[in-house]
């Protein structure tokens, strides 16, 4: 069993995503810290994984072997949870030499992405 990685990007705590999406993240065996975050809504499936030593991010919607949206960044700044007016999803800020993201990532009541990227 891997030990859980610390790093200065912040995280939403395992307890705090199983609270909000009735799963917590597993740590996958194929990156140093590698979490995985499976969610179920209706017949859409979140998969979103993260990596906070390799500062990456990964969302993908699909509903049955079709992938709806499949999005990949690399400058992972953090990760935040959100919980209000009746929304739950998570909020993701990213940064590179030459841009500024925000990945909205909303799970109930209906699943979406939404992609900001602000370029200098």
């Amino acid at each position: 069993m891997k030990p859980t990685v610390t790093t200065d990007i912040p995280v939403p705590s395992t307890r705090d995503l199983t609270d909000a999406f009735g799963v917590a993240p597993v740590l996958l065996d194929e990156g140093e810290a590698t979490y995985l975050l499976e969610v179920t809504s209706g017949d859409a499936e979140l998969r979103f994984s993260y990596d906070v030593v390799e500062r990456s991010v990964r969302a993908t919607i699909s509903r049955g072997a079709a992938n709806l949206v499949d999005l990949f960044y690399e400058g992972l700044d953090g990760i935040s949870l959100i919980t209000e007016n009746s929304v739950t999803g998570l909020s993701v800020w990213l940064t590179g030499p030459d841009h500024t993201t925000r990945l909205t990532v909303t799970v109930f009541p209906t699943m979406h992405i939404h992609s900001q990227v602000l370029t200098a």
